[in-house]
């Protein structure tokens, strides 16, 4: 099946280094109400590349919380045991790293090894961007050393989004020359996350608008490829008191919230609330919030103004 008539694919893609938070879930039951408006399938995956903070009991609750909240998966691990013998990433550098040496014999000049510490970049930079040190200097990799892409200054990638219309990214401002294989000889997030796009045939993409530099470095790397032709959707973050946010700083984890009496229904109506649907308090089931994101007349409304406790 050619790209063009291929089932839409869209993803999951939760990291095990904390609980799933609510922010995490709404963007999730986004990606389903898409992939449900056109017949598309979803896949799960489960983005474990930094083993140092990659927790086997947040894997677990990964499949829990999906489970009970009702999410459906189409392809990928269906559970723990299945994910740790056939989908961890950990099983994948020869694919990432087969991919890299083609990609560098095709766009040499893409390409260069680093031997700057990242203190060393840190006192270099006032930005924290990568200033170039090693930028030409014709570098033979050695252990202890990364490849970065070499960003020409100027690299405008564009692209068409499904909530942000028309999205530009100045990626040599906003990245520079980023990190592709880290000196803990494993690839970075960039790579890893396209290779697993190719590797799955994945068509849409639906993730945080923080994660816009992230699209276009991807785009980047992917260029002449299938992922060319992926479709974004980049939504706005939902905040706790003007916060973005995040596991490490503690936000009320989902798992908390589904331990509750009316746990669930609550979750489905703050996504509601959240993309601006009408009758929201009527929502108490995933079809329900279907049905109203598809009947919906107008474009998505995200509730950008209103704190996590007011949705709940």
């Amino acid at each position: 099946m050619s790209a063009k008539n291929r089932v839409p694919l869209f993803r999951l893609a939760p990291t095990p280094s904390g609980a799933l938070h609510l922010g995490n879930i709404l963007s999730f039951f986004l990606t389903e109400l898409y992939a449900k408006a056109v017949s598309g399938e979803v896949l799960l995956r489960i983005d474990d590349l930094d083993s140092t903070r990659s927790r086997p009991e947040h894997v677990a609750s990964i499949f829990s919380v999906l489970e009970t909240l009702g999410l459906r998966w189409q392809r990928g691990p269906r559970n723990v045991a299945e994910f740790e013998t056939s989908y961890s990433q950990s099983l994948k550098q020869d694919q990432y790293r087969q991919r890299f040496e083609v990609l560098r014999r095709q766009r040499p000049q893409d390409f260069f090894v680093c031997e700057c510490s990242r203190s060393e970049v840190q006192r270099a930079s006032e930005d924290g961007r990568y200033p170039g040190t090693c930028r030409h200097k014709g570098l033979e990799w050695r252990e202890g050393s990364v490849w970065r892409a070499r960003v020409p200054e100027g690299t405008l990638v564009t692209w068409e989004d499904r909530i942000g219309g028309h999205l530009s990214v100045d990626l040599s401002k906003e990245m520079g020359d980023f990190i592709v294989y880290r000196r803990e000889q494993i690839f970075a997030y960039q790579w890893v996350s396209l290779c697993e796009d190719l590797l799955s045939g994945v068509s849409d993409i639906v993730r945080g608008e923080d994660l816009r530099t992230s699209s276009a470095a991807q785009l980047w790397l992917g260029a002449g490829t299938d992922f060319e032709m992926c479709r974004f959707a980049h939504h706005p973050l939902l905040t706790d008191g003007g916060r973005k946010l995040s596991k490490s700083e503690g936000s009320q984890a989902v798992a908390e919230l589904l331990a509750r009496p009316g746990g669930k229904v609550r979750i489905i109506q703050a996504t509601a609330r959240w993309l601006g649907l009408e009758n929201a308090d009527t929502c108490e089931s995933f079809d329900s919030l279907e049905k109203a994101f598809l009947q919906r007349k107008e474009p998505l409304r995200f509730d950008q103004n209103t704190s996590i406790h007011e949705l709940l």
